[in-house]
């Protein structure tokens, strides 16, 4: 050991550990811990200011030990002390979770939040739909390419059929593209009339940009009926619209 190290250990290398676990021992709480951490282990501590004068590797590795020692100490009675509060607390501290906040004291007024712009769109599209006598379905997302595809009259070569324009998770199997499989589910589970809304979240590899997404909402109409129009069509459509956007609210019908 060098001169100028010993002369920065004004401490006894072979008592400082015993002395850091003594002063752990009176420790009770984790700010009495943390203080014999900075007093044993902080930057102007004995053992900090006399390893910065080690030059030789033997004093190096005997300090090393010690802080190492030490270090671990203080970990395990932190430990122990932050259990020890920890479970002080919950027998003391006791509060039904489940009351409201005013009941437990004085509280500031909190404001209530508020359903997604999504949801409340969804809710609204979906009371309009039950009041034209529309059942709603939500149906499964996870779709074969018979039901998002083949059934719906996509030929083999259509663009949304390649594994750049839809998520698949095998070969047959992917994220619907649309709502409208759920419209031959239900045919094929019910004979007419059918008036149902497919409604719900949809997924295209769309690259994110201001106006694209992967997963967006959809909702499509389908009546099926005797003595059913182009009339019907354009009524309900008008009438949706205008309940979405306001009775005054002009409609363009562009064929598509």
């Amino acid at each position: 050991m060098t001169d100028k190290v010993a002369a920065a250990m004004d401490w006894d290398p072979d008592t400082y550990e015993r002395d850091a676990r003594a002063a752990l021992e009176g420790a009770s709480t984790s700010e009495e811990v943390e203080s014999v951490s900075v007093s044993f282990l902080g930057r102007r501590a004995p053992l900090k200011l006399a390893l910065r004068e080690v030059r030789d590797r033997e004093t190096g590795m005997q300090l090393n030990a010690i802080r190492e020692a030490v270090e671990a100490a203080v970990a395990e009675k932190l430990a122990r002390v932050q259990s020890e509060e920890l479970e002080r607390r919950l027998a003391e501290e006791r509060a039904d979770v489940t009351l409201p906040a005013e009941l437990l004291g004085p509280v500031r007024p909190r404001r209530r939040g508020s359903l997604h712009p999504s949801t409340q769109v969804r809710r609204d599209v979906e009371d309009i739909f039950l009041g034209l006598g529309y059942e709603v379905v939500d149906d499964r997302e996870v779709e074969t390419t018979r039901y998002n595809f083949d059934a719906l009259g996509f030929p083999q070569w259509h663009p949304a059929r390649s594994p750049r324009a839809s998520l698949y998770l095998d070969s047959d199997t992917l994220l619907r593209t649309e709502t409208s499989p759920a419209q031959i589910h239900k045919m094929e589970q019910h004979r007419p009339p059918i008036y149902m809304l497919s409604i719900g979240r949809v997924y295209r590899r769309d690259t994110i940009d201001a106006t694209h997404f992967p997963i967006f909402h959809q909702f499509e109409g389908l009546a099926i009926d005797k003595g059913i129009t182009m009339a019907d069509l354009k009524g309900t459509l008008l009438y949706v619209m205008r309940q979405l956007y306001g009775p005054e609210r002009e409609v363009r019908f562009r064929t598509h």
